[in-house]
């Protein structure tokens, strides 16, 4: 408006004073006039438009003011909405919550703020918790106590485990989980505690029992391990221990067979069976030997393990008891020898190793009761040295000693190898032919026996020629048993004396002419 009223006063005084000639003026006039109109209403058209602009401007103004407040409003009601739903949120994690909570002045170390479940916890009214300084309830000093709050706002540490001292005296162990927050600008503690103290009761009388069973595993001699399903070690004895290497006993992760092969894989292949992959594949116990290469030599390891069952039945571990047998092992051998060696003498002849009268009489009752299943027939051979007194008077014993093994020697030659050779005592020897097929066999053994034990002995101006006399018993007819047989074939060597030695006599079935089938 303002605009306007300066362009009609300035249109005003443009307007040129009257003069003497009405002509002149009046056309003058009439153009001024016309001028002025025009100008009036370009000015009047620009105003308006000024005013429309200026209207658009505050009313693009106004329209922006008002979205902003809308926005403010809107936002507002965000913020409220969220102020609520903590206000929720916080009356039901901390003023509902049945875990115990402390909030706290990093400062002062006191307590600003108490849940319900701590008021419970403690035996203090919430109100008198407010402001109450924590080393009231832990047992720490408040030196210790303000390093460790110092290690929760520096974020080194928020796990703790204290002690903490009820209204009534009562010490609880709890675990404390500590962390910065903030609380309508203000920097504060939050604690969430826990009651720890049956835990605590339960690992120490764990820890007590895993004493106690250490204790007693320590007290067995033998190394003990007890081994899990992959080959860790989990648990051993003092014995095991001390027979691992150095560079091992510090390892805190060891495989069974890293401490007893000090090898990367477990153990396999007859020498080194492993004893885990044994009883996983049977379930039961096992027992197993290992030879160890060690800088004394070879040492003989017993190992016996044992499953320990989870509840679901699966392997949980094996216990396994290694056990040196060395020692054992070569007295059980050194044992074995000698109980061979006392076998050999009780059942045969010293000197020439031939089984002696006690084993041929078992040998001939096996052979009796076989014939007697299968229908064959035995032949039993007593032979008596011929001149073998002789030998001795002249040449001694010893030479008569060399002829009685020579003898032994050769008679073994002669016989087939399931036959039995003995010797009965000096001179006289035992001959058992089983699986008689014929009595052409038999003879044909007979003369081959004579004609091998033919001996011609000299020592400077003595000759003796020595030879064999043999009596020949048939089973089943000249005896059913072997004492029979016996006493029956010692009957027909004396008749081949009598026949001039070097010979071979039937007791019976050869002058009765019988034929074997």
């Amino acid at each position: 408006m303002r605009c306007l009223t300066f362009l009609i006063t300035g249109s005003v005084l443009l307007i040129p004073r009257p003069v003497a000639a009405q002509e002149a003026d009046q056309l003058f006039s009439d153009h001024s006039i016309a001028l002025f109109l025009a100008i009036l209403l370009l000015l009047l058209f620009l105003a308006a438009f000024w005013c429309r602009r200026q209207v658009r401007r505050q009313t693009h103004l106004l329209e922006e003011q008002n979205r902003r407040l809308e926005d403010e409003l809107l936002e507002r009601q965000q913020i409220e909405t969220e102020l609520r739903e903590r206000q929720q949120q916080y009356q039901v994690l901390f003023e509902d919550s049945h875990t115990i909570m402390l909030l706290l002045d990093p400062l002062t170390a006191a307590i600003v703020d108490a849940n319900p479940a701590a008021s419970r916890f403690y035996q203090y009214p919430r109100e008198s918790m407010r402001g109450m300084k924590i080393s009231r309830l832990n047992e720490l000093s408040e030196d210790n106590v303000r390093q460790k709050i110092g290690l929760v706002e520096r974020c080194e540490q928020q796990q703790f485990q204290f002690q903490h001292r009820l209204a009534d005296g009562q010490l609880r162990d709890v675990e404390v989980y500590s962390s910065p927050i903030v609380v309508e600008g203000r920097s504060l503690l939050c604690s969430i505690i826990h009651d720890i103290t049956e835990r605590k009761l339960t690992e120490r009388q764990l820890e007590t029992r895993h004493d106690f069973l250490q204790a007693v595993i320590d007290g067995v001699s033998d190394p003990l391990m007890v081994i899990a399903p992959d080959h860790r070690i989990i648990q051993m004895n003092k014995a095991a221990f001390d027979q691992l290497p150095e560079a091992l006993k510090e390892h805190t992760e060891l495989t069974c067979h890293l401490a007893s092969h000090a090898s990367l894989v477990p153990c396999n292949g007859q020498d080194h069976p492993c004893s885990l992959i044994k009883v996983q594949e049977t379930g039961a116990a096992v027992t197993l030997v290992h030879r160890h290469q060690s800088k004394d030599g070879e040492r003989i390891i017993e190992l016996k393990a044992s499953p320990l069952f989870n509840p679901d039945t699966s392997l949980r571990a094996v216990v396994e008891v290694a056990r040196d047998i060395t020692e054992r092992m070569q007295t059980q051998e050194l044992l074995s020898e000698n109980e061979k060696r006392l076998h050999h003498l009780a059942h045969h002849d010293p000197l020439t190793s031939l089984p002696n009268r006690l084993l041929f009489e078992d040998r001939i009752k096996q052979a009796l009761s076989k014939a007697r299943r299968t229908g064959k027939q035995v032949a039993l051979f007593f032979l008596d040295l011929d001149h073998f007194k002789d030998v001795n008077d002249n040449l001694g014993h010893d030479v008569g000693d060399l002829l009685l093994i020579d003898v032994a020697d050769r008679l073994r030659s002669c016989v087939r190898e399931h036959d039995t050779v003995a010797r009965m005592g000096g001179d006289e020897f035992l001959v058992l032919l089983e699986e008689i097929d014929s009595l052409e066999m038999v003879e044909t053994m007979a003369e081959r026996i004579c004609k091998a034990l033919v001996h011609e002995l000299s020592r400077d101006n003595y000759y003796q020629r020595v030879s064999a006399s043999i009596g020949i018993s048939l089973f089943p007819n000249d005896g059913a048993t072997g004492k029979e047989l016996l006493k029956t074939a010692d009957l027909a060597m004396y008749r081949a004396k009598n026949l001039g030695k070097n010979t071979y006599q039937f007791y019976s079935t050869y002058q009765t002419g019988f034929l074997f089938e």
